[in-house]
């Protein structure tokens, strides 16, 4: 049996309308052979036994499929995944992901570099439009990181230092994941690829964070809708960062990521408005009330 050098962990929650293409494409592009791993794990889905029958029937028995008893979170189900993988290599896939080229080889050659921790790809959102492949990092000045990020993935220049790679689809090397604790499981959903980074930099800093340029995956999401949830998910994710790993109190992350979220909601906002894009300012909108009354609470 041929060593595993590249595990992909794919975690699924009500996915059978994704993951059987995702899958396909996974093996379509698949250019190292036998030394890829896939392991699909279920976190407690409606029809898991279902979406497994099917997984097995299109696919084979190679695939290792996990039915977690509970939906722990993201975090917690890409964990028990990357504990059961073989390689050395970790890809975290969503099952929105299509490959659309081969990779894994490619992705292997940066790895040989023993300081590699990371490695990310261009995001596309069709064949012809790109999405975002990395965002700048939280700061004071809300409406720079909205311009950095959109002129950032435009001329694809990648700064390790200010910007994580998006949490769709990414490989991360599995010996100084573990180092680092894998995934928080206290991160139910969302922010989890900043956590990731700001760890990766503060405990392992000589770590080297390769964007390739030439490799691209498309992520499903062009139409998606943010939701008042993921954006306060998110905000907690970075609050949880600075109170347990910068000692910060909470109450003072709490203020100062939802007065930052408040900033930026307002010129996201103002952007929509000159689009004359109702549907986004009625979604702003109603962020900046559940902001406002968040701070009202720590006040």
């Amino acid at each position: 049996m041929q060593l595993k050098k590249i595990s992909i962990i794919i975690v699924t929650y009500n996915s059978e309308h994704h993951i059987f293409d995702c899958i396909a494409s996974i093996y379509r592009y698949n250019d190292i052979g036998d030394a890829l791993e896939l392991i699909v794990v279920d976190n407690n889905s409606n029809h898991v036994d279902d979406m497994f029958s099917v997984i097995e029937k299109q696919f084979g028995k190679e695939i290792i499929l996990i039915s977690n008893k509970i939906n722990g979170g993201y975090g917690q189900g890409n964990n028990i995944g990357i504990r059961k993988a073989s390689g050395s290599v970790i890809l975290i896939m969503n099952p929105d992901i299509r490959l659309v080229q081969p990779i894994f080889a490619k992705a292997l050659a940066h790895f040989e570099k023993t300081r590699v921790v990371m490695l990310g790809m261009v995001q596309m959102l069709s064949l012809d439009k790109r999405g975002l492949s990395f965002i700048s990092k939280f700061s004071k000045y809300p409406i720079w990181e909205i311009l950095e990020t959109i002129i950032s993935n435009k001329l694809l220049c990648y700064n390790y230092r200010r910007m994580f790679f998006s949490g769709a689809c990414f490989f991360i090397r599995k010996s100084t994941f573990e180092e680092i604790g894998f995934f928080d499981e206290k991160i139910f959903m969302y922010g989890e690829e900043n956590d990731i980074h700001n760890r990766l930099l503060m405990q392992k800093p000589d770590s080297l964070f390769v964007f390739d340029k030439k490799i691209k995956y498309m992520h499903l999401v062009d139409r998606r809708m943010p939701t008042v949830n993921s954006i306060m998910q998110t905000m907690d994710s970075v609050i949880r960062f600075y109170v347990v790993h910068q000692g910060m109190d909470r109450d003072t992350a709490t203020r100062n990521q939802i007065n930052y979220q408040i900033k930026r909601a307002k010129f996201l906002k103002f952007i929509r408005t000159l689009k004359r894009d109702k549907k986004y300012v009625l979604f702003y909108n109603q962020l900046l009330l559940a902001l406002n009354e968040r701070l009202k609470n720590i006040n």
